[in-house]
């Protein structure tokens, strides 16, 4: 990320840490339970507990059950951190009646004020718990609320006494013979009731939104599940009930009657207030194709083609009215990403007979096309590295009528050396150099086109998310002074699409880089003459192939039953390949193989022939997230291979760990290959330590202190590895048997101001193993002395970020 900065820890800072350590420890030991000011009398509330009293044996759906059970009981004890209640400590040690100064400040800040037994409402809560077995088919339930003291604290027990459930016996659906009662008489066959099971008040509901939604999809526009009511016989005996599915009799005639579409009406420009139904004014007849006439559409002040807005409508005429080609017709509309507001309305045609007719009237307002977008920011690496950047953007929402967007990118960043030595080196190096500096500049151009642009014909989808062709151009140079220039210019044709909620595809056919190292000086060529692999990962060469991407994110999916508890997953699979195609034709016509070191080429450039994968797995244990303790965990997986054209992975494809964002105690890109030891590493070098395989690993628990600040403590592990032997990078080969001592491990802690769309980190890290020390002494853990000034600036890292690092 680049939004990032990199600052060394001042000296002052670990003393004032100590003393503020120390001052916190001293208030939190003094009367750290918070009971001092607790009378036994009126004890403080710790927690509410659930004891069933099972007269049957097992409760069916017992964990749902009290999943629901647990929601009625709203009041929170106070926060208990091991024996230790800092917040209520911290209320008594500054409690004041005054209503301002600091100690008020304190009181009602950080502290938080005790909650009592007499605060907690048991009987509502044992009503409610009541309500909750009914809503279960516990009809002979009841429940007990019991308060159990000890001393001065004191937790309240629920015992719910429950039998088992009357379950469903025989499910009848209305039998009425006129068009309604059919239709929903059809639509039995998936029906959520089941003869057997036990009665449940959610369950009803749902089959009552199901069964109004099947109605909406045969035509009934005017139905709604308030319609749809139950009648229900529990005399039969045995805990039995039969439910009998009715259609209220008082039902407006509309509701009973069908509707289909006769004629649909688009404005691509609506203006608030515009009488669109009455007055539809300058009508022309369009389509979803060249001659199609499907739609009318009045003209005026038109922004776009009307046949790209067509075809994202999945109404058609002469059709019954369909309650999710509504929902789809407006999500691809708004999915174009070239309007602001959408929406559908109907209007009822006077008709005679069975069936009614609705005209269509869609109505659309345009978002602001054109937009200039200017950033200037502090650019970082975690490297010691820092200095200004500016990114500038113009986007165009509608670019040629079809509301394409089209993105044309200009930046430039400027970095120097802070400091010629990083913390957490390992090598003292004699002749390392300062003030090294460097600059890159860039520029870009996209364009996403709401379609598949295919060679053949692809028929049109009816989903939810608008498919996307995309064009992409970007053009960049890297100066590191003194060293070398590095131009690289990359050009991209592909396709994006979501497939559903949670699942997103990205596949790019074509892919061209041109990668041309420029101005290198004596210094440069001497660092890597004695490396002839390294030599080859830097020469000038071109990358022709295509790449897919594959992410599914779980959060992305709302689900209403879990969502207080829900566990997140995200996933991101690549896989890139290159060079395959040209050298197959170029193999076919050349009388002698291509090798590394003597490659085919293409405009007398060497082409790179690689497959290369990689994948990002995290899983978010959300202990709740009304609270926002969460734990976080990531895996990282990928490897290289260079065959064919090539024995060594282009640069940009390579590989590497450390920094803000991996593994935090360890500079950006400074870790590995391996246990290799550069002679020439450094924390301001020209070239980064990069492998052809990567292994990661990162945990991190993360939960609130006050308000927008949140903490976390973290450990972070893994390393890069070459898949080829190089003899001029001893230890850098990936060893199945012994990899694990060369794993890097850092540990650190925490703090983030997140104020929702803004996320300030601030991670200090060191590490437990450096793997470029000695075997036998990598593991440095008993090496730790906060208190030493020398080891404090050798291992400390501190980084300020933006956003979370996973």
């Amino acid at each position: 990320m680049r939004n990032i900065f990199h600052l060394f820890v001042p000296r002052f800072s670990f003393s004032f840490l100590i003393t503020s350590l120390f001052f916190i420890s001293f208030l939190l030991t003094s009367g750290c339970t918070g009971l001092s000011k607790i009378t036994k009398e009126n004890p403080l509330y710790t927690r509410s507990q659930i004891k069933w009293d099972k007269k049957e044996g097992k409760i069916p759906n017992q964990e749902r059950i009290e999943a629901e059970i647990e929601e009625t009981i709203t009041t929170e004890p106070n926060t208990k951190l091991l024996w230790m209640r800092p917040q209520l400590a911290f209320y008594n040690t500054f409690y004041t009646e005054k209503e301002k100064g600091f100690k008020h400040w304190v009181m009602t800040k950080i502290g938080t004020p005790p909650v009592l037994v007499s605060d907690v409402n048991e009987e509502r809560t044992r009503k409610l718990i009541l309500n909750r077995l009914l809503a279960n088919g516990h009809f002979e339930a009841t429940t007990e609320a019991k308060i159990e003291q000890t001393k001065k604290t004191a937790q309240i027990i629920y015992t719910p006494t429950v039998y088992q459930p009357y379950r469903l016996d025989t499910i009848n659906f209305p039998k009425e013979p006129d068009p309604l009662g059919n239709v929903l008489n059809a639509a039995q066959k998936e029906t959520l009731l089941k003869t057997g099971a036990p009665y449940n008040f959610q369950l009803l509901e749902q089959e009552r939104t199901r069964l109004n939604e099947y109605a909406k999809e045969k035509g009934y526009f005017y139905f709604n599940d308030k319609f749809i009511i139950y009648k229900v016989d529990s005399t039969i005996g045995n805990r039995k009930m039969n439910v009998y599915v009715q259609v209220k009799k008082q039902m407006p005639n509309i509701a009973r009657k069908p509707y289909r579409i006769r004629n649909i009406f688009l404005f691509p420009n609506y203006k608030m207030g515009m009488d669109t139904i009455n007055n539809p004014t300058k009508l022309q007849r369009m389509g979803r194709l060249e001659g199609d006439s499907t739609f009318y559409c009045v003209m005026e002040n038109c922004q776009f083609r009307p046949e790209i807005l067509a075809r994202s409508i999945f109404l058609d005429p002469d059709t019954l009215y369909s309650a999710e080609k509504h929902e789809q017709t407006l999500k691809r509309l708004m999915g174009l990403g070239a309007l602001k507001f959408a929406d559908i309305r109907y209007k009822p045609v006077d008709s005679i007979g069975k069936e009614g007719y609705l005209d269509a009237y869609i109505q659309l307002v345009p978002s602001k096309r054109k937009s200039l977008r200017a950033e200037l920011n502090l650019v970082s690496k975690s490297n010691n590295f820092a200095g200004p950047g500016l990114n500038m953007s113009y986007r165009n929402k509608n670019a040629f009528g079809g509301a394409e967007l089209l993105v044309v990118r200009l930046d430039g960043r400027f970095e120097t050396q802070l400091s010629g030595r990083g913390s957490n080196q390992n090598i003292e190096q004699p002749n390392q150099q300062n003030g090294l500096y460097s600059y890159e500049v860039g520029a870009g151009l996209e364009v996403y086109i709401p379609r598949f642009i295919t060679p053949i014909k692809v028929p049109r989808l009816a989903q939810k998310y608008v498919p996307k062709t995309v064009f992409q151009g970007d053009v960049r140079l890297l100066s590191r002074v003194n060293y070398f220039k590095l131009l690289s210019e990359t050009a991209q044709f592909g396709y994006d699409w979501q497939e559903t909620a949670t699942k997103r595809h990205r596949f790019n056919p074509i892919s061209i880089n041109y990668v041309r190292l420029m101005d290198t000086t004596s210094l440069f060529n001497e660092a890597i003459g004695d490396n002839p692999l390294l030599q080859r990962s830097f020469q000038n060469q071109f990358i022709l192939g295509g790449n897919y991407s594959f992410t599914y994110q779980s959060a992305a999916k709302v689900d209403e039953k879990v969502k207080k508890n829900k566990n997140d997953i995200f996933f991101n699979g690549n896989i890139d390949i290159g060079g395959n195609l040209i050298h197959s034709i170029q193999s076919i016509f050349e009388a002698e193989k291509s090798t590394g070191e003597e490659p085919f080429t293409i405009f007398s450039e060497p082409y790179a022939q690689y497959a290369r994968a990689d994948i990002d797995f995290r899983y978010y244990l959300n202990f709740n997230t009304e609270t926002h303790h969460k734990i976080a965990t990531r895996f990282i997986a990928g490897v290289g291979v260079p065959y064919g054209n090539a024995d060594v992975l282009p640069y940009t494809k390579q590989f590497f760990a450390g920094g803000t964002n991996s593994i935090r105690a360890f500079q950006a890109r400074s870790i590995g290959p391996g246990s290799y030891i550069s002679k020439d590493s450094t924390s301001g070098l020209f070239y980064d330590q990069t492998g052809d395989m990567r292994l990661e690993a990162n945990i991190e628990y993360r939960f609130p202190i006050y308000s927008v600040f949140k903490g976390a403590v973290f450990a972070d592990a893994g390393n890069v590895w070459l898949v080829k032997n190089d003899p001029n990078r001893k230890g850098g080969l990936f060893n199945s048997s012994n990899f694990i001592n060369d794993i890097a491990v850092g540990v650190g802690a925490g703090l983030r101001v997140d104020v929702t769309f803004f996320v300030l980190r601030f991670d200090v890290a060191f590490p437990l193993s450096k793997p470029r020390l000695p075997e036998n002494g990598r593991w440095v853990a008993s090496q730790i002395k906060i208190r030493d000034r020398d080891w404090r600036r050798q291992n400390l890292v501190l980084n300020i970020a933006i956003g979370y690092p996973f």
